[in-house]
């Protein structure tokens, strides 16, 4: 159990001396347990390979995990605050248009986007955003969860190829 304990102590001069102590208990418990359980969920959201990042209504990045550092990277210092546009896309392409309103209207989307590095590397991702919402139901922000999928797109296209080559 965590309490806080406030106390003050008045002394009042002027005819009368008067000593008055008052002390205010607040028990915190309920708040560090939701604390505590907020950082438990996120250190399981760092462990995860695939790239996480949660980001409010206007797109600002709010959390960044330690696979979006992988895949993208760009650190948690730099991602937190910036647009996912601003370091995705140079110019922002219809699907990502679609997906927000897609998101913010049913509360879920998926599918497969392109997005650029740090370095300005193209990555093929499949991104799921799902819509969070608080206690009274209003939505808050979009969770995020991308899986690189650019090697596998390469075999594919590969595959493709040489099937192609065959067929002649």
């Amino acid at each position: 159990m965590f309490l806080i304990i406030y106390l003050k102590f008045y002394y009042f001069c002027g005819g009368f001396d008067r000593k008055l102590l008052d002390a205010v208990a607040v028990d915190i418990t309920e708040r560090k347990a939701k604390e505590q359980k907020i950082q438990e969920q996120a250190a399981l959201l760092n462990i995860a390979t695939d790239a996480r990042d949660v980001r409010d209504l206007d797109s600002r990045i709010q959390f960044w995990n330690n696979g979006s550092e992988t895949i993208y990277g760009w650190s948690a210092t730099e991602a937190l605050g910036r647009k996912t546009t601003q370091l995705f896309y140079t110019d922002v392409p219809p699907e990502v248009t679609i997906a927000a309103r897609a998101v913010r209207q049913q509360g879920a989307w998926q599918g497969e986007l392109h997005k650029l590095t740090k370095t300005g590397t193209e990555v093929i991702v499949e991104s799921r955003w799902t819509l969070v919402r608080d206690e009274a139901g209003n939505p808050t922000s979009i969770l995020s969860v991308d899986t690189d999928i650019t090697g596998k797109k390469q075999l594919e296209q590969q595959f493709l190829r040489a099937q192609r080559l065959e067929s002649l």
